[in-house]
């Protein structure tokens, strides 16, 4: 699994670098959204309506555009590389398929043949989608850390302690979903041998 796994990123290196990059871009961008905002406010409260709030406001214009384009990025190059996971599975399949030609039931059922193709690839596919998001929503967990534990260190305890934990206790609630999910792939595998 590690071989294949391993393979798969490789082939789909270029999309995850640049999915990855655009991710974090815009996932920053959305982390100090909020600073920017706070600045505008208070220069706007304090000074009225001066060349430091035009600045403010011509930077959060400027972040926008390059939220909107890092977001479109990484949403259309993130399919790219579950489009080029999801293929080389189905195609690595097909292969083996062709090989093996009339042993294939003696090695593997019809069912489990289908099921890697129906469901398996999509996971995998899935995975290298979503892998981009991640790295970018660690990235700017980590820029909100420390913009919080410069404003407040408490404030930036609490979210620095706080945000995996929650996150530990959602992965509690899915996993028994997950475990629901296996069971309804093998039943699947058995109602299409």
């Amino acid at each position: 699994v590690r071989a294949l796994l391993g393979w798969l990123t490789r082939r789909a290196a270029g999309p995850l670098t640049v999915a990855s990059l655009a991710a974090v871009a815009s996932n920053t961008i959305q982390a100090i959204v909020p600073a920017f905002l706070g600045a505008a406010l208070d220069s706007g409260i304090e000074n009225g309506l001066n060349a430091r709030l035009w600045s403010i406001c011509l930077s959060l214009l400027l972040l926008f555009v390059v939220y909107a384009i890092g977001d479109t990025a990484q949403s259309y190059v993130g399919m790219l590389a579950w489009m080029r996971t999801n293929f080389d599975v189905t195609r690595l399949v097909g292969r083996q398929v062709s090989v093996t030609g009339a042993d294939l039931p003696h090695q593997a059922s019809t069912g489990e043949v289908a099921s890697i193709v129906a469901s398996d690839a999509q996971y995998i596919g899935n995975f290298f989608e979503r892998l981009p998001p991640l790295i970018g929503s660690a990235v700017s967990f980590a820029v909100v850390a420390v913009l919080m534990v410069s404003v407040s260190v408490r404030l930036g305890l609490i979210v620095i302690i706080g945000m995996p934990l929650v996150a530990w206790i959602v992965t509690l609630v899915i996993r028994p979903l997950q475990r629901r999910q296996a069971v309804q792939r093998e039943a699947q595998s058995e109602v299409t041998t």
